[in-house]
């Protein structure tokens, strides 16, 4: 009896203890899950800046596509202008033509930062380590939620069993009790 007391209370002690850590591990899902939540978030932005930045790469390469039609004309009209020693028209024409380079030299500085930024967002978005650490914490809770099933159950059967064995103790207690009366009354008896 007292070690069907004693398995209960180390059940009841193991319990507790696996209730305390599934407690943990379910606010430690809650926190990854909105950690998870805020990347999603991150990422979903991430890659509508992407979508702007490819947009803004195909107007830039438009762009630097007539800059360059520009400045093949610029060129070409230059050359025509030497020939025909158009000396001041020549100096505007070169400011121009340099003006031209200039944007030309801004707007692939602009199309690297598109590349590299696109890379960045790129190497963000392709990561499923907090997905595979998600579903690992998942199996976790659940393996720990059947486990402490598994001890209720367990506990469940000892408690039947410690009631089953008080009702015999009870049932013996009587017995003897009324044993011992019967006894008290025939040694009362033959007292008189």
């Amino acid at each position: 009896n007292e070690s069907a007391y004693l398995l209960a209370d180390i059940f009841r002690g193991e319990l507790e203890t696996a209730l305390r850590e599934l407690e943990a591990e379910k606010r430690r899902v809650v926190e990854f899950e909105s950690k998870l939540s805020d990347s999603r978030c991150k990422i979903e932005k991430l890659q509508s800046e992407l979508e702007e930045c490819k947009e803004c790469l195909a107007v830039s390469e438009i762009e630097a596509s007539k800059l360059s039609e520009m400045l093949s004309e610029c060129r070409t009209e230059k050359a025509k202008l030497q020939r025909d020693n158009g000396g001041d028209l020549l100096d505007s024409l070169r400011a121009e033509l340099r003006l031209s380079e200039i944007q030309i030299e801004q707007m692939e500085e602009f199309l690297n930062q598109v590349c590299v930024k696109d890379t960045e967002l790129a190497s963000e978005s392709g990561t499923n380590k907090n997905v595979s650490e998600e579903e690992e914490l998942r199996g976790r809770v659940e393996e720990l939620e059947k486990q402490v099933e598994l001890q209720r159950n367990v506990i469940k059967e000892r408690e039947e069993e410690k009631r089953e064995a008080i009702r015999e103790l009870c049932f013996s207690v009587d017995h003897y009790k009324s044993r011992y009366i019967e006894l008290v009354r025939s040694l009362s008896g033959n007292n008189n």
